[in-house]
């Protein structure tokens, strides 16, 4: 079953630019905003800028930086 949506992680890559980067994972059918905000806080994900989630079968893109990005502090916060 193909995806229906999507987030892509707008990042800041110093000198070379920025860059969009797509969540990605084996199965994509399990992963949703706690999985990108675990990365995020893991350190998989750096230096982001913005979180955009793209809804294929509602035709919208919404951002949710604020949301993703709360949670990934709260993880990191309680991770200490």
């Amino acid at each position: 079953m193909p995806r229906l949506s999507i987030y892509l992680v707008e990042c800041d890559f110093g000198r070379i630019g920025r860059a969009y980067l797509e969540s990605a994972h084996d199965n994509a059918a399990a992963f949703d905003a706690m999985a990108l905000a675990r990365d995020i806080a893991d350190g998989q994900i750096k230096n982001v800028l913005s979180v955009h989630l793209v809804d294929f079968a509602a035709g919208t893109v919404t951002d949710v930086t604020d949301e993703i990005m709360g949670e990934a502090e709260a993880m990191m916060e309680n991770a200490q």
